[in-house]
Order: structure tokens, then sequence, then C-alpha cells
């Protein structure tokens, strides 16, 4: 008698562990195993998943398209106006109306490399001199040129003439313009409008520039 209850106890005890199961942990109908374990199953799934490559174009780090910008040498106009700061002043309202087309080498990186070249006069420059600029500033074009008419009061004058040259070898022309806001019927209309002042002239100036400027591809 002992020995069948020996042999029965371990049904018995396998009985009763499922019975304490069943109360425990309730098998609904249609219940998977994801039902009752989520949170085993979930993990178990992330890492079997594989993993997604990190792609380029996401929102969060997208980068912004930029427009490409030739990067040009823009020396100092030379100034045959006789009027003390001509350049200063001139040269503030060019550049600025140049970076919206061109990469502009920083002032002080030219004025460097004239200085080693010793260049003093930029209006008028030698083929040899031209190729040693674009080479040690690393740039294809150089843009200079002369200011001969400059007065801000009482009624704002300026002209100017500019050069703009390739660094190759020949140093060839790429264009030239002569820039001019000055004589009394030009002062005389801006007068009626009100818009009598340097920063009008300087604007309808480099506005002229920008548009005579070569196309990209004539460049």
């Amino acid at each position: 008698m002992l020995m069948s209850n020996r042999k029965i106890m371990p049904y018995l005890l396998i009985i009763l562990f499922t019975c304490t199961s069943l109360v425990l942990f309730p098998w609904r109908s249609g219940e998977t195993i994801e039902g009752l374990f989520p949170e085993v199953c979930l993990n178990q799934q992330l890492e079997t998943r594989d993993p997604q490559p990190a792609t380029s174009d996401s929102r969060d780090h997208k980068q912004p398209v930029r427009n490409y910008q030739p990067k040009i040498a823009v020396l100092p106009f030379a100034n045959l106006s006789g009027q003390f700061g001509a350049t200063d002043q001139v040269m503030a309202d060019i550049l600025g109306a140049l970076k919206e087309e061109f990469s502009i080498v920083p002032e002080r990186q030219v004025e460097s490399v004239l200085a080693e070249l010793r260049v003093r006069h930029t209006g008028f420059l030698t083929t040899g001199q031209i190729n040693e600029i674009g080479k040690r500033l690393k740039v294809e074009t150089i843009l200079f040129g002369i200011i001969d008419t400059y007065r801000q009061k009482p009624l704002p004058q300026v002209s100017f003439f500019c050069n703009m040259v390739s660094t190759k070898k020949s140093a060839p022309v790429l264009w030239s313009k002569y820039f001019c806001a000055v004589g009394q019927e030009k002062l005389y209309l801006l007068q009626r409008e009100n818009h009598t002042t340097w920063a009008s002239i300087m604007k309808s100036v480099t506005e002229d520039l920008l548009r005579s400027l070569p196309k990209r591809k004539e460049r």
C-alpha cells in the first residue's frame, strides 16, 4: 500500500500544480502566450528584429540644401577720388551685395597676401600678380577696381570702375563695367522722391552691379 502511494504521489503533485496555475493565471479562450507575458514577448521581438539602418533624410537631422556659391577674392578698390575713407565706405556696400552671389575670401586674408606680394596699387594688376594672388588665395576669380568720385554730403555722388578677371595663366577679363551715380539730373530726380541719401545711391548702384554680372555659365 505504501509503494502504491509513492507511485501515485507524483501524479497528484502534477494535478495540484496544474489546478493552482489555472486559478492564479486563468487562460482565456483564444488567448496566446503573448497575452499572458507581453513584456517577455516584446523583449524577444526587439532582440530578434533586424536593426533599421539610420537614414540621412531623417526629419530631425535633415540638412538644408544650400546653393553653390563660387569663391571670389575682392581686392580693395584704389581710391582716386581724393576723399579720405572712400574705399572703406564703397567697399562695404559692394561686399554686402556680392555676398548674395559669391563666397568671398575674408578681407584680412586678402590684405595679407597683397602685403606679401607688395601690391600697392590694386587698380592696375599685372598678369603675374593676378596669377600669384589666385594661387595663394586659392581662387579662380578676382574682382578689383578704381573709385574716381566720392561724396556723401550735401548731395551724394559716387562712381567707380570694376574688373572681374580669371586667375588662369593668361588672366583673361571676364567682365568689366563703369558705375556712376553722379550729376544734377540723377540727384534731382532722387531729391523729388526724397531719396537723396548715400544709402539710396549705393543701393541703386549695387543692384545695377548684381544685375550686370555675367551668369555663372559665362564665368
